[in-house]
């Protein structure tokens, strides 16, 4: 089966304007509780924030916060693009529209995923290391992730899907 260039670029551009919602999230956090970051890492093309623990300046609570700061500004921006998609002010050329039902989807689905699964297969990872920085039992955490993960499937199932099979008219 031959993918089409566009789609491709449309799932790249996606993936892309997923990782820059949570690492910007990370950042405001950063700024917010005006924590020092020294320096930014980077995962390939994206960068990510490091925040400094050398002499004890940020408590833990501080760095959960920051650390689920991230896919919370991943879930704010998801939210935004679907009140676009609902409203039907996605655009008018395809390919944009189609940009913003999969990152619409992505920043909605994939950290509600990671956060409720991660700890089952015993990956550890950011779930477990939230949990304990912010003093929550990690089952509590995972079953907030799931009852997102399952409202999150509803909406896109009622609006993003409909929305992506007929190129952008709902």
């Amino acid at each position: 089966m031959r993918r089409h260039p566009a789609a491709v670029l449309a799932v790249l551009l996606a993936l892309l304007a997923y990782g820059l919602a949570r690492e910007l999230g990370h950042r405001v956090a950063i700024w917010v509780l005006r924590l020092p970051c020294t320096t930014t890492l980077r995962y390939g093309f994206l960068p990510a924030v490091d925040i400094s623990r050398s002499a004890g300046s940020v408590s833990p609570s501080s760095a959960g916060w920051v650390t689920l700061a991230g896919p919370l500004a991943a879930l704010a921006a998801g939210y935004a693009v679907l009140v676009v998609i609902v409203r039907r002010k996605a655009g008018s050329r395809l390919f944009g529209r189609t940009i913003a039902a999969i990152a619409c989807y992505l920043c909605l689905v994939l950290d509600p995923i990671y956060y409720a699964a991660i700890p089952f297969f015993n990956l550890g990872g950011e779930p477990e290391t939230v949990a304990s920085q912010l003093g929550l039992p990690l089952a509590r955490l995972q079953v907030g992730a799931v009852i997102l993960l399952i409202l999150n499937i509803i909406l896109t199932r009622k609006w993003v899907m409909p929305f992506l099979r007929q190129g952008g008219t709902t």
